[in-house]
């Protein structure tokens, strides 16, 4: 019966160790996410601050082109700001096992050209330059729009934030037998 009792308790310290690794893990997931999740939100934000003291600005909102272009940067980050609010919920979704993705043909250019357009104010600012170079004659495949979007956005905005020379960033597209390749480098 003392063996017995042995092994239950080391079985029961096994157990509680087990335990205490899984929350300690699932506590340092819950901080990345946290933390990828202020730094998703800060970037559109401050977009949306330096369009819109551009348009405060008289002498560039005085051409209506200009107003145009930076009306359109605050109406987009504040689309990206919704989308971000969307996947908190998809990922509260993915804990409950309810995720589904929502595939559809769509053009991966338009996606990437949309995307980098978010970003040419902020690398207007800092003297840098975005290249694109989408060769690929069939982009079209089944992506989630959102995760795909969020994940070309991630990669530009990564090259703009660690870079400390003016940032570079180039993102190439080419076709291979099994599907597409993108490519996107800087050189921070």
């Amino acid at each position: 019966s003392s063996i017995f009792f042995f092994l239950l308790t080391v079985t029961a310290f096994i157990l509680a160790f087990k335990i205490i690794f899984q929350q300690k893990k699932l506590s340092d997931m819950k901080n990345d996410f946290i933390s990828n999740m202020t730094h998703e939100l800060k970037t559109p934000i401050a977009t949306i601050s330096i369009a819109s003291e551009m348009l405060k600005d008289n002498t560039i909102s005085a051409d209506s082109n200009n107003r145009k272009k930076y009306a359109n940067i605050i109406f987009t980050e504040n689309k990206r700001l919704a989308n971000h609010v969307e996947q908190v919920l998809q990922i509260a979704k993915l804990e409950n096992g309810e995720l589904e993705l929502n595939k559809a043909d769509r053009h991966l250019h338009l996606i990437i050209e949309s995307v980098a357009e978010r970003f040419l104010l902020q690398l207007e600012e800092l003297g840098g330059e975005i290249i694109l170079d989408l060769e690929a004659k069939n982009d079209i495949f089944k992506v989630d729009e959102l995760h795909f979007s969020n994940m070309i956005n991630n990669l530009i905005d990564n090259a703009i934030k660690y870079n400390d020379k003016q940032p570079l960033i180039k993102i190439n597209t080419y076709n291979i037998i099994t599907g597409i390749v993108i490519e996107v480098s800087d050189n921070g």
